[in-house]
């Protein structure tokens, strides 16, 4: 290891392995693990997966713990002559646990919380992470556990406070999840400016969902100067990587040219990207670009059928436009009583238009008799929120 390491000499990997070697024929566990390690990762020799588990294989059988967790991490993923298998990755994992091995705590906590086996015994995943917390190594996975309520009562605090044991160790996950928490106020009180540093610091190792906020952030200025152009650039990292969020904003900056020259036809794109994603707001303006031609041919009808799946998936705006849609027979046919079943729907989510409009059927008879008490109520609502007819 003095030689691998530079540790009192030059580091020289030649005479590492050449001891290594001799520890090796003596079936030293220790060195069957190193000569394992070269050999996976190329170190002071051509990488050879199959000898990579001829070697470790040795080392794990005589019980040396870290062996154990490379033999599941080698069966897990897949390596030389391991062809990937969980159930043998799992039986590796926890004689490596049973040595008190953190890093195999975490991959069977992973192992239950991911349910990559599809038990549904997540609650499982929880002991692992905190025995691994014991011996002070983290991932995100036990912050997952106390603010999902997995396996414990769930405990905001408690979730915080372990993303941010594990961000500090440079788990990137950890890093995006404290983010979230500053973002949304989870266990610690609402702040921008923190969210924007944590999104920053997963952004740059590659994080797509802090990419996405980096971009929403510096859009609309939360916790940092607004800055369109820089703003669109995270977006488009984050989109192009099929984060659906990120497809959403970056019709929205296509569509108004906010941080980049306007196009239409680009925001047609993406807003589609989002909407196919189930992004119910995606949806609702992929159907005004139909309904208004802007990047497409006007066509009501699809402009219709996505405002149905915008709706569908509750979006306000869908469920209002849906009344429309059946008020004027635009893309479908005309149906005061349907449009009015629609208006009803989205005034009492709140929306201003859909009050105003009701309050219109109503006060002349339109699928419904003439009721003026309730076209007063819809007016008064509308008007709250400054809408007048």
């Amino acid at each position: 290891r003095c030689y691998k390491q530079g540790i009192g000499t030059e580091e020289d990997w030649d005479k590492a392995l050449e001891w290594f070697g001799k520890g090796a024929e003596k079936n030293e566990s220790r060195c069957l693990t190193e000569l394992g390690l070269a050999y996976e990762n190329g170190n002071g020799v051509e990488e050879n997966p199959q000898k990579a588990v001829e070697y470790m294989t040795r080392a794990a059988e005589q019980d040396y713990g870290y062996a154990q967790f490379k033999m599941g991490d080698y069966y897990f993923f897949g390596c030389g002559p391991c062809l990937e298998d969980n159930k043998k990755a799992v039986e590796w994992y926890e004689k490596a646990v049973a040595n008190e091995i953190p890093m195999a705590m975490l991959r069977m906590g992973d192992y239950y919380l991911y349910d990559y086996d599809s038990l549904n015994e997540s609650e499982k995943a929880f002991a692992y992470f905190k025995k691994a917390a014991e011996y002070e190594w983290y991932n995100e996975g036990l912050g997952i556990c106390y603010e999902m309520g997995i396996g414990v009562e769930d405990n905001e605090t408690e979730a915080f406070k372990y993303y941010t044991l594990a961000a500090d160790n440079g788990n990137v996950t950890s890093m995006y999840r404290t983010g979230l928490c500053y973002y949304n106020g989870v266990g610690v009180k609402q702040n921008y400016a923190e969210a924007y540093r944590w999104f920053t610091d997963a952004a740059g190792n590659e994080n797509i969902g802090a990419a996405y906020y980096l971009g929403k952030m510096q859009m609309y200025g939360e916790g940092c100067t607004p800055d369109p152009e820089a703003a669109v650039q995270w977006l488009l990292k984050a989109a192009e990587k099929n984060n659906d969020k990120a497809q959403f904003e970056l019709g929205n900056a296509y569509l108004t040219g906010n941080g980049v020259e306007e196009n239409n036809e680009k925001a047609v794109y993406w807003y589609k990207k989002a909407a196919e994603s189930d992004i119910a707001d995606a949806c609702e303006s992929l159907a005004r670009c139909y309904e208004k031609g802007y990047g497409v041919k006007q066509d009501y009808q699809k402009s219709f059928e996505w405002r149905r799946k915008g709706a569908e998936l509750g979006a306000i705006w869908s469920i209002a436009n849906l009344g429309w849609h059946y008020d004027h027979g635009n893309g479908v046919d005309q149906n005061y009583q349907t449009a009015l079943k629609w208006y009803k729907k989205a005034s009492e989510l709140g929306n201003a238009t859909a009050q105003r409009n009701m309050a219109i059927f109503y006060y002349y008879g339109y699928g419904v008799d003439v009721d003026y008490h309730e076209a007063a109520k819809g007016y008064l609502k509308a008007a709250e929120v400054f809408i007048m007819d």
